[in-house]
């Protein structure tokens, strides 16, 4: 007869006992602070776009799974049932991956304003030094397209086809990234449980979580490293500190995707275990709170916080090659 191990994966952040009662009101009540702000945002002219609705629903989601993590802390009964358990993997593992996807979307669009051609002035020379202080200057968020020398010329840039074509290459690639991230993520929430008792099934858990999590990883590096290339290779056409604000935003979500590729090493023989390598002690809440929960809500808030229509000049991007004059988004313009 052949031996089946006794232990099976450790869930990320364990199982709710009491000592998360605390924590999990507290980040509740901190997601229910922002989803006015989310609904603002949405319902705002200036500062509505689809490029932050994956933060949107984020937020409404957490309200409502620590509001479940509170009240599995408070009742033992539900604690091991397979739906609490399934549905608390599935949020972890899915949830810091829709906040990417906005982080990846805008930084995608950002860098595809940047190579279209700039509209030619209707004055070229300035001689007022207050007109002239008024001109964006090579840092500002709206000196994306335009630049002005120290005489007030304007340089007109041309339209960068090959290089847009690249960035919408690196469009497609990103998306498929994060669907299979996806997808990896709800496949192993939904084997989770039942591993506990099927060691096959175990394994496979196992192996499509630290798949999902490796691809968020990589994806954010290449987010990161796209963001870069167009600062070193365009330092004119590329705003600097919105470039920065999104390269920042990838760093703190770098910081959930490494604690649970750390965290995914333990094993345990029982959810309710309070062993080493269980991820049911104080210690361990502690530190999945501080490195994953905390990283997500500072991005997810940040993302809201910001207007990003403004920021990175969405809301002046008129689609020209599709004909729609001053209309967001143009026809043809594909959300990753």
């Amino acid at each position: 007869m052949s031996f089946q191990p006794t232990k099976f994966p450790s869930p990320i952040g364990g199982v709710p006992n009491p000592h998360d009662l605390a924590p999990s009101v507290v980040f509740a009540v901190l997601y229910a602070l922002t989803i006015p702000l989310a609904v603002y945002r949405l319902a705002s002219k200036n500062s509505r776009n689809l490029f932050i609705i994956a933060s949107v629903i984020f937020a409404a989601e957490r309200v409502v799974d620590f509001s479940f993590r509170a009240a599995e802390a408070e009742t033992p009964s539900m604690r091991t049932t397979k739906f609490w358990v399934g549905w608390l993997q599935s949020a972890y593992a899915m949830g810091f991956i829709g906040l990417a996807g906005d982080v990846g979307n805008i930084a995608r669009a950002f860098l595809l304003k940047s190579t279209r051609a700039a509209e030619p002035p209707l004055n070229l020379l300035v001689s007022s030094d207050e007109e002239r202080a008024a001109f964006p200057k090579p840092d500002d968020r709206a000196a994306t397209f335009a630049q002005y020398d120290g005489a007030g010329v304007r340089e007109v840039f041309m339209d960068e086809p090959e290089r847009r074509a690249w960035i919408e290459r690196y469009g497609v690639v990103s998306l498929v990234m994060r669907l299979t991230a996806l997808t990896l993520g709800g496949v192993y929430s939904g084997l989770y449980f039942d591993g506990i008792t099927d060691h096959a099934k175990a394994v496979t858990a196992q192996r499509m979580r630290y798949a999902s999590d490796i691809i968020v990883v990589v994806y954010l590096q290449l987010v990161k490293a796209v963001l870069i290339w167009a600062l070193f290779t365009r330092p004119k056409r590329v705003a600097r500190w919105p470039a920065l604000f999104l390269m920042a935003l990838c760093l703190l979500l770098s910081i959930p995707a490494l604690y649970r590729l750390a965290a995914m090493a333990n094993y345990t023989d029982s959810l309710l275990s309070m062993a080493p390598g269980s991820l049911n002690s104080p210690a361990a809440k502690t530190v999945f709170y501080t490195l994953h929960v905390a990283p997500e809500f500072v991005v997810g808030t940040l993302l809201l916080s910001v207007n990003v229509k403004k920021m990175f000049g969405f809301a002046t991007w008129r689609g020209r090659a599709s004909g729609r004059e001053g209309r967001w988004p143009p026809r043809g313009f594909l959300t990753y």
